[in-house]
């Protein structure tokens, strides 16, 4: 007997806890940032862009912004040290 086996489209409960937490982890690391980091991890990270695209919309040379990247990832790895299940 052939029995319709459907798959959801929703993602599992564990899943998605562990995205809210993973979020939640990077939230709080990004508090660490200055401002100018924080815009730039952002429109890189969560908007796709570019560094000339970013330096373009910040109004800044595109030296700056990998500056202001190589900061970002250095303070948000101190922020975030440890294992993976220390912070999630």
């Amino acid at each position: 007997m052939d029995r319709d086996i459907r798959v959801s489209d929703d993602p599992l409960p564990d899943a998605e806890l562990q995205r809210s937490r993973i979020h939640d982890a990077l939230t709080r690391a990004m508090r660490h940032l200055s401002t100018e980091q924080r815009a730039v991890v952002d429109l890189t990270y969560f908007h796709g862009l570019g560094y000339r695209d970013i330096a373009e919309i910040l109004g800044c040379p595109v030296d700056t912004v990998k500056t202001r990247m190589f900061h970002a990832r250095r303070r948000l790895r101190q922020a975030l040290a440890g294992t993976l299940a220390d912070w999630l």
